[in-house]
């Protein structure tokens, strides 16, 4: 019979692999270094996946639903099925990683151009911070899993360029922002930016006292800022 183990060292266990194939990557990334990293033996890991499989499993799912965790009680967990994995991260990016405020901007007239901006920067951003551990999960094991890093890369957001790209191209066009040199170009900045605090600076050994709320408002300031138009010039009766 399956044994229950201790909840808090499951939840020790997931944020201590997390770090691991974060800094490590899928492949690189062992056992024996997640029981390094959290202070117990390897055979203690066992207690609660059968597999690396099955660990990355768990962290994946716990960092795309955290209420995972509070349902996973049967140890040791198993190795997942063959594909399962990239299943899950498939059908929660599918469910997940929407916007509809970039999608309702890209078909409706611009009545206030700058706060249809900032809406659209607000949840690229919050969606981010929001599940910057998978997101961050997923760029750092796409190398060793190239089926993962076309899905993430090569489709979702890929699409998310587009579609971001494509609304800046048709606002700056009508002169409801300032036009930038190129728009998909811009689009990828606006992107990198949001991505730098929403996610990567929570790895940086140095990030410095910055707080999640002012470091979302320092993005959409920059960002409103370099592509909003002042009142005054901004082309009158126009719709688009």
């Amino acid at each position: 019979m399956a044994r229950q183990r201790n909840p808090n060292r499951l939840r020790e266990l997931v944020q201590g692999a997390a770090t691991v194939f974060l800094a490590k990557g899928y492949r690189q990334a062992q056992v024996a270094d997640v029981a390094t990293a959290i202070g117990v033996a390897p055979g203690t890991i066992y207690l609660y996946v059968e597999s690396k499989e099955a660990l990355f499993d768990l962290v994946i799912r716990a960092a795309i639903a955290p209420e995972f965790l509070a349902n996973t009680g049967d140890f040791p967990i198993k190795t997942p099925a063959s594909g399962s994995t990239f299943e899950f991260i498939k059908v929660s990016l599918e469910r997940e990683v929407k916007f509809p405020a970039l999608e309702k901007a890209y078909g409706a007239p611009a009545r206030d151009p700058k706060r249809e901006l900032e809406t659209v920067v607000r949840e690229l951003y919050r969606k981010t911070s929001q599940h910057w551990l998978a997101l961050q999960l997923l760029e750092r094991c796409a190398a060793d899993w190239p089926a993962l890093g076309e899905l993430w890369f090569g489709d979702h957001r890929l699409r998310l360029l587009g579609q971001l790209a494509s609304y800046l191209r048709r606002r700056m066009s009508a002169r409801r922002l300032r036009k930038a040199p190129d728009p998909a170009a811009a689009a990828r900045l606006i992107l990198e930016l949001v991505a730098a605090f929403a996610m990567h600076c929570r790895m940086d050994p140095h990030p410095g006292a910055v707080a999640e709320s002012v470091a979302e408002e320092v993005v959409v300031d920059a960002i409103v800022h370099a592509y909003a138009l002042p009142e005054g010039r901004r082309a009158s009766g126009l719709k688009l």
